[in-house]
């Protein structure tokens, strides 16, 4: 220890005082570099945030990470600033913006973003001007200019996505809570070959305790969409959503539990799926209740007696599967079908719960035997046909 600490001060003192000034600046300047960055940061992440057309941010605090090439920022709140709305648009107690090193061994600078407990707040006012639903392409200008590095993967964590509707009556206020999504090799990065490189996922909880489990797979770099998708929603308690229900459908529900199943995929400008909504154990009429409401009680009896008309009876449940597909431009569901799936639950076999892996890319794509056959062009043959008996005839004569 003794002999490094003596080549140290040996080497130290054998530098010029020019050289020890100049390693003394820097040193000073990346001190008070570390020490200012975060505030100038601070005022330029500000300063974006009040560029969102019709919107105004803030954040509470910046920290910076050298180390890892990244920043945080703290207490982000974006809200709408044309109107009284009281729910902000977008929350956020941490995002994370960092260069992923490791993706370095694949030739590959990228980055990745990682939000946590943050809320989406979408809001339907009682007018239009009051509405707060949309996020369109200066969002997307915004978060590259916070980060000019390309996302590879992307994470939000312990978060909230709400839907609440202040024109209706009830006013409706709905949300999926517990909010998980993973999405990674968005750039492809690691090379990957296969046709969907980009895979993700969705959990949370919604209203009513129903557990929300999406996962499947892109490609972001096709012209036209091109993804594999299965989706589940199981276990939610009909009589949470009875502020939506009696808003949108005028009915109460006094029991009953919705699971839902689909299934999505596209390629080459169609797509193909389904969508098979379960409720089991429905109780829609509560008679204490509507006594003093003649007509409503006369709806929701006759809603009740059509969907125990085409319910199973001995699985006391409703279901039916919908299939939709179509090109992305012009999507389709088929009534008929439906229907058939409807009554065949009622009458005939009751539809499982579960996603049925019946769709993926393979279903979507033309059938190639399928393809009309190319015509065979004749027309040359028939002319040099003419042409050789033309020929003959020049002959004999």
């Amino acid at each position: 220890m003794d002999r490094v600490a003596g080549k140290a001060k040996r080497f130290w003192h054998g530098l010029s005082s020019a050289t020890r000034v100049l390693i003394f600046t820097i040193i000073a300047l990346l001190v008070i570099g570390r020490l200012v960055m975060p505030y100038a940061v601070k005022h330029y992440v500000n300063k974006k945030l009040q560029q969102l057309p019709g919107y105004g941010g803030s954040i509470g605090d910046v920290d910076i990470h050298l180390y890892r090439g990244a920043y945080s920022i703290h207490d982000v709140d974006i809200v709408k600033k044309t109107n009284n709305v009281p729910i902000p648009f977008v929350r956020a107690e941490r995002v994370d913006f960092s260069v992923q090193w490791r993706e370095l061994r694949n030739h590959a600078l990228v980055a990745e973003v990682e939000l946590d407990r943050a809320e989406l707040n979408f809001v339907k006012g009682e007018t239009k001007e009051e509405d707060q639903t949309k996020i369109d392409e200066s969002w997307v200008t915004v978060v590259q200019d916070l980060f000019p590095f390309k996302i590879d993967r992307f994470e939000i964590r312990d978060s909230v996505v709400r839907y609440a509707d202040l024109s209706a009556r009830p006013q409706v206020d709905i949300a999926v809570t517990n909010l998980h999504i993973l999405c990674h090799n968005i750039t492809n990065s690691r090379n990957v070959t296969n046709e969907l490189p980009t895979p993700f996922q969705v959990t949370g909880t919604t209203i009513g305790g129903g557990r929300l489990d999406v996962r499947g797979a892109a490609n972001p770099f096709t012209k036209s969409p091109r993804f594999d998708v299965n989706a589940k929603l199981e276990g939610t308690e009909l009589t949470a959503l009875n502020d939506f229900l009696q808003a949108y459908a005028k009915v109460d529900v006094k029991r009953g539990t919705l699971n839902f199943y689909a299934e999505m995929a596209a390629a080459d400008g169609k797509f193909k799926g389904y969508a098979k909504p379960l409720v089991q154990d429905l109780d829609i009429v509560d008679l204490t209740d509507n006594l003093k409401k003649p007509l409503k009680l006369f709806w929701e009896s006759f809603v009740a007696g059509v969907m125990k008309l085409f319910k199973n009876q001995p699985k006391d449940r409703l279901a039916a599967k919908v299939p939709i597909e179509g090109d992305m431009d012009n999507p389709k569901a088929s009534i008929v079908e439906t229907l058939a799936s409807v009554l065949r639950n009622a009458f005939v076999r009751a539809l499982s719960p579960g996603v049925d892996e019946s769709i993926n890319l393979e279903t979507v794509k033309p059938d190639p035997r399928s393809r009309p056959v190319p015509q065979r062009d004749t027309t040359k043959n028939e002319k040099s046909e003419q042409e050789k008996v033309r020929a003959k005839q020049e002959e004999k004569k």
